[in-house]
């Protein structure tokens, strides 16, 4: 069995973290699919929530595809939510608290590793195609250019249904040294 690298491990430590309190709350079960570098091939329309440390060393991006987003919501605020659900900031209020919950565990794993403070801005919510996310992300923050990206596939599952989702962790050179 192959061992696990440091940043693995503490990547992987943050998300479990985030999955304990998620699947407190949820009626799926979260877990880790596999992690990788760099981008995920396949484009598709979604919903992402972006956190941004206030030094902009950090960059992390939660990315679900916008067909699966009323399903997940779903999973969290019951299954009669039809009525509910025709406002679209409903939706991203949801997916954002999840994308917050994820990506601040992730964070906080990352600060605590390497011993410094990472304060992230508030999250936000964009909804478009996942490369043009990504792209404008690295685009509108110059330090982003140089910036390590870790790829974290998860997966929501409920009644033999998968949602699978990826998060997107962008580290400086500087961070990546000190993992």
């Amino acid at each position: 069995m192959e061992r696990k690298t440091q940043v693995e491990e503490v990547f992987i430590k943050g998300i479990n973290k985030s999955f304990e309190r998620i699947n407190k709350v949820s009626s799926s079960k979260w877990f880790l699919k596999n992690f990788s570098t760099g981008i995920k091939g396949g484009d598709f329309e979604s919903v992402s929530v972006y956190l941004i440390s206030d030094k902009k060393d950090v960059a992390i991006v939660f990315v679900i595809k916008k067909d699966d987003v009323y399903e997940l919501v779903k999973f969290f605020v019951g299954r009669n939510i039809d009525n509910i659900f025709s406002s679209s900031k409903f939706y991203e209020f949801v997916v954002c608290e999840i994308g917050n919950i994820i990506l601040n565990s992730i964070i906080s794993e990352i600060a605590n590793y390497i011993g410094v403070k990472i304060i992230p801005n508030v999250p936000a919510v964009l909804n478009g195609y996942k490369n043009f996310i990504l792209e404008n992300l690295s685009l509108m923050i110059e330090e982003n250019l140089n910036k390590t990206i870790f790829l974290l596939d998860i997966v929501s599952n409920v009644e033999n249904k998968n949602i699978e989702m990826e998060v997107y962790v962008m580290l400086s050179p500087e961070i990546v040294k000190k993992l």
